[in-house]
């Protein structure tokens, strides 16, 4: 079955968040390194998943490529896409733990330390690409999780018939990496404004009244 056309195409990450929110920030040696948890929540987040729910939410068609486990984070994660509009039917099943992150913020001063667990089972390879859904995207949005499969991304963006093809990601800071995925990438156009390209998608797709201001 043909895969539909998005407005917009995600690969990479997707995580749960446990978030604990505490008075001050901890030490490892004295009085603070004991401190009570104000508070707890539990928060679906990862720069793929949080990206496609923000393009959902102003209306453009989001489609989610990337993996998950299989345990109750696995379960939050796709129910909480769903929720929001993100198609995920493309995301792939792994048998172990879901991403997730343990994240402490102290109330008075707004630090924060983030603690996190992915199971090397769970990366993304080049193979679990559908070429078909990248190719009929209008713009492609990955991060730097799983490099090889976002760098495959881009190649078979590249190979898209779309007129209006767009890559916008998160590009590594430096290194072979980030040569690779600008050299790849720039058969379209890269950007990193998030809020440019979503306007002119929105202002394209009949004026949504959801547009960025």
């Amino acid at each position: 079955m043909p895969s539909p056309r998005a407005d917009v195409v995600g690969i990479g990450a997707s995580s749960v968040d446990l978030v604990f929110r505490v008075p001050v920030y901890p030490t490892p040696h004295g009085d603070l390194s004991k401190v009570p948890i104000l508070s707890h929540r539990v928060s679906c987040g990862g720069q793929t998943a949080t990206t496609l729910c923000t393009c959902a939410s102003l209306g453009l068609t989001s489609l989610y490529v990337g993996t998950m486990g299989s345990d109750q984070h696995a379960r939050l994660m796709r129910e909480t896409l769903d929720g929001r509009g993100v198609d995920t039917r493309h995301a792939l099943v792994r048998d172990g733990a879901h991403p997730y992150a343990v994240i402490v913020i102290a109330e008075d001063s707004g630090e924060r330390v983030v603690l996190w667990r992915r199971e090397p089972a769970l990366a993304l390879r080049p193979d679990d690409l559908e070429a078909e859904a990248i190719r009929g995207s209008r713009l492609l949005h990955v991060d730097d999780v799983d490099l090889p499969a976002a760098l495959a991304a881009c190649r078979e963006r590249r190979r898209g018939e779309s007129p209006d093809r767009e890559v916008i990601g998160r590009i590594p800071k430096k290194g072979a990496a980030r040569t690779r995925v600008l050299d790849i990438a720039v058969g379209g156009k890269v950007g990193l404004d998030l809020e440019v390209h979503c306007n002119r998608l929105i202002d394209q797709s009949q004026g949504h009244p959801n547009r960025l201001v």
